[in-house]
């Protein structure tokens, strides 16, 4: 992420968080501020694990609502704005305005759904929660093509070619299809109708209507559709994808982050234990909370995934030891959990690095970062914890991941008391969790 980017994330006005959310999202921003997220060059290997466990998903989707909301807008567009005849007069060349067209109704269907959901909330005095677009619905000084950095067709299309929900790459290649089918088709024979039902069957009026509250809660229609379309689509159908399973009962891989549930999830009732995980950092819980549920479902890649969670947060930690080298609490209490993820997987295997990179093809992409990834580990092995030992194992492995814009060796003092960079892996958990809760197994 360059600069320019991080500036127009200062500027999100389309989700509104919950407080746990947003206190979160707030970390992420100010971390940021010194460059970029991923410090250190490993979101190959998270996007890699992400992608095989939660196909279709992404951090920055809130509802499972848009996954029904977006075929039933693309739908009543296509149906409701051309006739047979009028497709056959167009010229060859028309393609461009045809797409620039139906993209402005696409945008407006969008904001007129955004409007009309926040005014019911606001009348039933219920939260806006995960309404794309909240902050600036009904606001008639701001153009709508000019409401969101990206609208929910935007944030959603890779999950609906995913699941089955539509069959093009994107927005323009859509128009483009759309075009073909209903330039072919005759008065008699409605390729447009065929084409539809066997993607989505519903009537847009009967999604684009608000008829539950909250506005995006999904009826037991709608979600008994959703599930067998994500269940069956052959990303996940037989794939020993995470989600196959978590879409039944979400509840099953809830994070749970109290030292009872983490010592648990580590197949451990030693008091010692529980008592030494009460003093780590909270996001150290986290990343071992999560890495617990991805080894309790049993799947060998989220067992992979699980391992890898824990080795990075040894690794964010160890940027920050770097980044607060003069600040000796801090430093201290970062030692401490390095030491403890240590001792708990009984050091570091490194082949097991070898086999992760060879996996997501990382030693061809990342070839100068590879190598001081596994110094790293090499010199925790060794237990050499001394902060100037890990400084500069840190310094050598962020210069490799991101070169002239590398920043520890620069020694500026670190007064700043936010930390810098990622804190833990989910590979989207989190963010599945968030989606699917309150829906479970379809009987029947």
């Amino acid at each position: 992420m360059n600069r320019g980017f991080v500036k127009k994330l200062q500027d999100f006005g389309w989700i509104e968080f919950s407080p746990a959310d947003m206190k979160r999202t707030e970390k992420a921003l100010a971390a940021l501020s010194e460059g970029s997220l991923d410090e250190l060059g490993v979101s190959i290997i998270q996007d890699g694990f992400a992608d095989r466990l939660f196909p279709g998903l992404t951090e920055i989707q809130t509802s499972l609502k848009y996954f029904l909301l977006i075929p039933a807008m693309l739908k009543k567009i296509e149906l409701n704005s051309w006739n047979i005849s009028a497709w056959k007069k167009l010229p060859e060349n028309s393609e461009g305005r045809i797409c620039a067209e139906f993209k402005k109704k696409l945008i407006d269907l969008q904001c007129d759904f955004c409007d009309r959901a926040c005014r019911i909330c606001e009348e039933n005095k219920i939260e806006k929660t995960n309404i794309i677009g909240n902050y600036t619905a009904n606001d008639p000084d701001i153009p709508r093509e000019k409401r969101l950095v990206r609208f929910p067709h935007d944030i959603y299309w890779r999950g609906l070619r995913t699941f089955g929900l539509i069959k093009s790459s994107g927005l323009d290649s859509f128009v483009h299809d759309m075009m073909v089918r209903n330039r072919e088709q005759g008065d008699n024979a409605p390729k447009v109708n065929a084409y539809w039902n066997g993607l989505f069957h519903f009537k847009p009026e009967n999604i684009l209507e608000v008829k539950n509250l909250p506005p995006l809660a999904l009826s037991s229609d709608e979600w008994k559709f959703l599930h067998k379309k994500i269940k069956d689509s052959d990303s996940v159908k037989g794939r020993e994808t995470l989600l196959e399973k978590l879409i039944d009962d979400p509840q099953e891989f809830e994070v749970k982050t109290d030292e009872r549930s983490i010592a648990a999830l580590l197949k451990s009732d030693d008091q010692n234990l529980t008592q030494s995980i009460a003093g780590l950092q909270g996001d150290t819980k986290s990343a071992l909370a999560i890495a617990g549920v991805l080894k309790k479902s049993e799947l060998p890649f989220a067992t992979g995934a699980a391992v890898f969670a824990v080795y990075m947060r040894c690794a964010f930690l160890g940027f920050n030891i770097a980044y607060f080298h003069d600040n000796e609490e801090k430093v201290n209490k970062f030692l401490g959990d390095i030491r403890f993820l240590r001792a708990a997987k009984g050091g570091f295997d490194l082949g097991f690095l070898e086999k992760v990179a060879a996996e997501f093809g990382y030693r061809g992409k990342k070839p100068q970062v590879f190598p001081k990834m596994m110094e790293y580990f090499d010199l925790l092995n060794r237990g050499d914890f001394t902060a100037e030992a890990i400084r500069s194992s840190m310094i050598e492995w962020e210069k490799a991941a991101k070169g002239t814009k590398a920043y520890l060796e620069k020694n500026r003092p670190s007064n700043k008391e936010k930390w810098t960079g990622m804190r833990y892996l989910d590979f989207r958990l989190e963010t599945a969790l968030k989606l699917f809760k309150g829906y479970g197994n379809v009987q029947g």
